[in-house]
């Protein structure tokens, strides 16, 4: 047997044998790491560019990444000075001067797209958004990370876009002091850079373009929005006035509410809701040869409402009252009428609904009256001619226009096509599209709609006439009650509009804030929008 001071050697041998073992283990390790860090160290990496999925139009024509932006890479020297500095003025200069002066590489924005020198390296990259961006209350705009959306189509589906994320970035290799190894060539590398999968609207491109471009020469604050009549598909909404996504913080503060989406706000309506009051006539048996004399006035209990022709229109008809948009005829037809069918009618139209073109992007309810509200005769007489508590949507308004453009259907407004992820070819995932609904009579729609055209080729909508072919109209003047500091009220002006004539294809819907006229100031509007869709289509 063993004694026990050799067992005690043998085990002391053992434990040392072993932590030797430990010690060696623990140096293989931690060199390992070491070398990995030092593997990670030996570059100095830029990230160019970020990009997040896209957003398309119904054509799926990109909303997004329009605008081409250059970016250089620059690797410090006397050669990238005399290359870039000629290129630049002011702040910019001094900021890039001060950035050569260092020992690492760094990006600046260029405006020119021909620029070669020794440590230069120029991208081409695009703006998500552009100086003047699409549909920028719809789409919405991201936060300073430029990662996460926070409002619009943005802020509705981030989770697909920013599955869509990717990045263009520029690796230059290191040595042990961090100075920059000249002699080997930077890496470009793109990780899932710009991914073409993301979301379909139905806007037109093209048709949006076209709406931006009549709104802001003509509208200081307000909203035009153009609809596809047959099925509610939204081909434009516009808001004025417009805001910069890239700068959204001017924004916060400015007084005129560049953020908020009018397109989608509740405003009175006045004279287009005559529309719905004749087309409820009708539809109750009412005929458009009822005829009612304006005085220039209707005295209703104590209150005396008056035309906007103070000597009156004499005795017309549904059509005559139609052209020249007198109020004391639908004051007098409402009485006759009851205001329930009217009520009942514009609740199937879906007026005093919101409507959810996508997830947190709803538009406005605006205020149906009810029964309750219309016991007085002068609240119903009000509401005659479109006034009183009465709010609506532009977007609301085209579905009003859409009714007796397309036959007599209800449509339901709908923005979303679906999604892609086939970069940008197929729609993978489509957007359910409501049925539209008859809720009046094809015949009582043809009737209204010929009215319309009588209003813009004899009537109040002449403004508003198309070079090419003709348009069906309403102009309209709201009342708001508001008051200026100059104690003038504040009077909205809307054209609501069909286009073209015969066989009409769009709702186009235009509104002025405090335009005083529907037919002088909205008019023009619907015109230039309706011409420019003329040449685009080739309508004849």
């Amino acid at each position: 047997m063993l004694s026990t001071k050799r067992v005690v050697s043998i085990f002391c041998l053992f434990l040392l044998l072993m932590g030797g073992l430990f010690v060696r283990l623990y140096f293989l390790s931690t060199g390992e790491e070491l070398a990995s860090a030092a593997q990670k160290q030996s570059s100095y990496t830029l990230t160019v560019d970020q990009t997040r999925g896209y957003i398309y139009d119904c054509s799926m024509q990109p909303l997004v990444y329009l605008q081409p932006q250059y970016k250089a890479a620059v690797l410090p020297s006397n050669d990238a000075l005399s290359t870039i500095a000629p290129l630049l003025e002011g702040s910019e200069r001094n900021n890039f001067l001060t950035l050569n002066a260092q020992n690492k590489p760094f990006l600046q924005n260029l405006s020119a797209e021909n620029v070669y020198g020794k440590g230069v390296r120029l991208f081409k990259t695009d703006l998500r958004y552009g100086d003047d961006p699409l549909a920028e209350h719809l789409i919405g705009y991201l936060d300073a990370t430029k990662e996460n959306g926070v409002s619009g189509i943005e802020k509705s589906f981030n989770e697909l876009l920013k599955e869509g994320a990717g990045k263009l970035q520029i690796s230059y290799s290191i040595d042990a002091t961090g100075s920059i190894l000249t002699q080997k060539q930077p890496e470009v590398t793109q990780e899932n850079y710009q991914d073409k999968k993301g979301v379909v609207l139905t806007l037109d491109r093209q048709i949006q373009q076209i709406a931006q471009n009549a709104a802001k020469k003509y509208i200081k604050e307000g909203a035009v929005v153009v609809m596809d009549v047959s099925n509610g598909d939204i081909k434009a909404a516009v808001s004025c006035p417009s805001f910069n996504p890239n700068n959204v913080a001017d924004s916060l503060q400015d007084a005129n509410g560049p953020l908020v989406n009018r397109a989608l706000s509740a405003y009175n309506v006045g004279s287009p809701f005559k529309l719905l009051i004749a087309a409820a006539a009708l539809e109750s048996g009412i005929p458009a040869s009822q005829t009612f004399e304006c005085t220039g006035s209707v005295k209703i209990g104590d209150i005396e409402f008056h035309c906007h022709k103070r000597e009156g229109h004499g005795v017309l008809d549904m059509k005559g009252a139609i052209q020249i948009s007198c109020n004391p005829y639908f004051m007098q037809l409402i009485a006759k009428l009851g205001a329930y069918p009217v009520v009942e009618l514009a609740d199937k139209l879906g007026f005093g609904r919101e409507t959810e073109l996508a997830d947190s992007l709803v538009s406005a309810a605006g205020y149906l009256p009810d029964m309750e509200d219309l016991q007085n005769p002068g609240d119903v007489a009000n509401f005659g001619f479109g006034q009183g508590k009465l709010l609506a949507t532009p977007v609301q308004l085209a579905q009003l226009v859409s009714l007796f453009a397309n036959g007599g259907y209800a449509v339901t407004p709908r923005l979303v096509a679906g999604t892609t992820d086939d970069t940008g070819k197929t729609i993978a995932s489509a957007t359910d599209q409501i049925a539209p609904q008859q809720i009046i009579s094809t015949k009582t729609a043809d009737m209204i709609k010929e009215f319309m055209i009588n209003v813009v080729e004899n009537g109040s909508g002449k403004e508003a006439k198309p070079k090419v072919g003709s348009a069906g109209g309403k102009t309209g003047s709201a009342q708001t009650g508001v008051y200026n500091e100059d104690d003038v009220e504040i009077v909205h002006a809307w054209f609501t509009g069909f286009y073209p004539a015969q066989n009409p294809k769009y709702a186009i819907v235009v509104l002025a804030e405090n335009g005083q006229s529907g037919g002088d100031i909205s008019g023009p509007v619907f015109k230039e929008i309706a011409d420019q869709i003329a040449l685009l289509e080739q309508i004849s």
